[in-house]
């Protein structure tokens, strides 16, 4: 039977060690997952008590993706007409 468990154990992130890995706060991973920005696994023992996330390299890999900025591309530029060109409604 195939077993749902990847063959590699991985090695999942807590919001501290993310945080190191952006230069932010804890308390910004944990509101990015609670916006659904970030996937993370609650692996706390107790469900209503305070959460303990951990969080997939792949959901990490796909948060970086999303929130990576792309150069702007420079539009593209019209030629200048000649002077002697006037519109067809002033002639």
């Amino acid at each position: 039977m195939p077993s749902a468990l990847p063959a590699k154990p991985e090695r999942w992130l807590s919001p501290p060690a993310i945080a190191s890995l952006l230069g932010c706060k804890a308390e910004k991973v944990i509101s990015f997952i609670k916006n659904g920005e970030i996937s993370a696994v609650n692996i706390a023992s107790n469900l209503l008590g305070r959460p303990r996330y951990r969080i997939s390299p792949e959901a990490f890999e796909k948060f970086l993706q999303r929130r990576s900025c792309m150069p702007e591309t420079k539009p593209v530029r019209r030629p200048r007409r000649n002077g002697n060109y006037t519109p067809k409604y002033f002639q």
